[in-house]
């Protein structure tokens, strides 16, 4: 493989033109929301003569405070004494410290604030600067809050950008007129620095193709109904351009943000009808998250009431009650199965489709034939593993636990090896519950309670071996099968759009 140098230098510096473009340069939305806070903030304060000479001197008292508990440690154990914590002192480089030891100080009730004044020497806050610093805090909090949402580091999508902007200014505006005279026009002024500063990105193509392609956002934090819509036409051109060039890709993976940023992203009403996936060609579709996967199906419904289809992902399972050897009903099912998967661009693949007959009757006569799905026999088997769970063909659960048994046995060595190194039983139970309880328990609701008796006692000699291990008391199989079976019954009686919910009956009142 021969690899070819070039001089960047002087590729740059020819005169061929059109060869090389940079991209456009944009600015750091955290930089400008900054000097929004320190710049356009503090200019308007001066200008409202309500708030010039209250803010100059507020500002002042605070600043000697800070300087005093930041030069002298007796100074700080003081004020530590007095409201039991420490002040925050506020650094140059980041507007947002500034705002955190100013709120810092408006959590102190006024009297103790004074106190520590006097007893500091410094000259004490009135009644005027204290609810001056208070309404300050208010105003100023959601801009704080997108300050902190924008220089995160996690999931910090160019998208983000637009909904912050959006939500930042809605929120700051309905702060309007709650204000006293001297931060009534505060509000009026952070939103029309932010439309000056943020002026070509508001409206800017890419911000918003970025904002409602992102699935946290969508098209869900749009005030403007009239808004909404002309977005929603051009994303939709925009994906149609793009599917008929390339399939569509998988979206990344978003951790969970904080709950503040959870809250500061509140939405009137939840629009998830509408999304990339569903705007473009059929052919280049692909269920990205179980609520498509729910939309996409959710006309594959059995065709004959004795049947039933259980969708989950990528698996579906086909139930069907034959009586009097009758089995047109469940055949035609799994017809109309394979026909609407071939309709919808599904494939079944018959390799991995298996079929089990439960028959529990005394006299089998005769051999079930088996069932064709695209001219391919279906593989009859005795039991298959359904969602973690080993179902036999006789409904005996002894497959199930065997597997469950081994699987945890395998387990028992890290266990020991933890042992080995000393650590705390605390720290052993924790490994147990997470690794071992968490592989005997799985669905143990279900299986449980018609497992024999040989069963039980293989899944307790399990139990009773890490407690020699850890050495502490462990709860019984017994104990969390009754657990789970009281839960899961509390959460069907509450829930009154479980299938089974009709199945429980609570007992009337007994007079006394």
């Amino acid at each position: 493989l021969e690899v070819s140098f070039t001089d960047v230098g002087q590729a740059l510096s020819s005169d061929s033109e059109g060869q090389f473009t940079l991209p456009p340069r944009m600015k750091c939305a955290s930089h400008t929301l900054n000097l929004i806070s320190s710049n356009d903030v503090e200019k308007w304060l001066p200008t409202n003569s309500e708030s010039r000479v209250v803010y100059r001197s507020v500002t002042a008292k605070s600043s000697a405070l800070w300087t005093k508990t930041s030069r002298s440690s007796i100074a700080s154990e003081l004020v530590e004494d007095v409201i039991k914590r420490k002040l925050i002192v506020p650094t140059a480089t980041r507007w947002n410290s500034f705002y955190d030891a100013l709120y810092r100080i408006t959590e102190i009730p006024i009297t103790e604030l004074n106190t520590i004044f006097s007893q500091l020497g410094l000259k004490c806050i009135t009644e005027k600067e204290y609810q001056f610093l208070r309404e300050y805090c208010t105003v100023l909090k959601p801009l704080t809050t997108a300050l902190d949402i924008l220089q995160g580091e996690d999931n910090r999508y160019y998208g983000t950008l637009l909904p912050t902007l959006e939500i930042l200014m809605s929120k700051t505006l309905e702060l309007q007129n709650e204000r006293s005279r001297m931060t009534v026009g505060l509000p009026d002024a952070i939103v029309q620095a932010i439309k000056v500063r943020f002026s070509t990105v508001l409206d800017s193509k890419d911000a918003l193709l970025a904002a409602v392609s992102l699935p946290k956002f969508k098209l869900r934090w749009f005030r403007d109904d009239e808004r909404r819509v002309r977005v929603r036409v051009l994303l939709t051109t925009e994906c149609r351009e793009e599917s008929s060039h390339e399939p569509m890709m998988r979206p990344a993976e978003q951790t969970p943000s904080i709950s503040s940023q959870d809250d500061f992203f509140s939405f009137e009403k939840e629009d998830t009808s509408y999304t990339a996936e569903n705007i473009i060609k059929p052919e280049h579709w692909r269920p990205t998250s179980p609520i498509l996967y729910s939309l996409f199906t959710h006309d594959c419904v059995p065709i004959y009431g004795s049947n039933t289809i259980i969708k989950y992902v990528d698996d579906t399972t086909v139930i069907g009650l034959i009586r009097d050897n009758d089995k047109t009903a469940y055949r035609d099912e799994v017809k109309h199965l394979s026909t609407w998967c071939h309709d919808n661009n599904q494939t079944l693949n018959t390799q991995k489709t298996k079929e089990i007959i439960i028959d529990l009757r005394r006299s089998r006569s005769q051999a079930h034939p088996p069932v064709y799905i695209s001219g391919a026999a279906v593989e009859q088997v005795t039991s298959f593993k359904f969602l973690g769970t080993h179902i036999s063909s006789d409904l005996t659960w002894s497959l199930n636990s065997s597997v469950l048994v081994k699987k945890a046995q395998q387990r028992l060595y890290f266990l020991r090896s933890l042992k080995k190194v000393h650590l705390s039983p605390r720290i052993l139970v924790n490994f147990y519950r997470c690794t071992i309880e968490s592989i005997l328990t799985n669905g143990i609701s279900v299986w449980y309670g018609n497992c024999c008796a040989a069963d039980r006692k293989a899944l307790q000699r399990v139990v009773k071996m890490a407690q020699r291990i850890t050495g502490t008391q462990l709860p019984t199989i017994q104990d969390i099968y009754h657990k789970r079976c009281l839960g899961r019954a509390r959460n069907i009686i509450k829930d009154v759009s479980h299938p089974n919910h009709g199945l429980f009956t609570l007992l009337s009142p007994q007079p006394h």
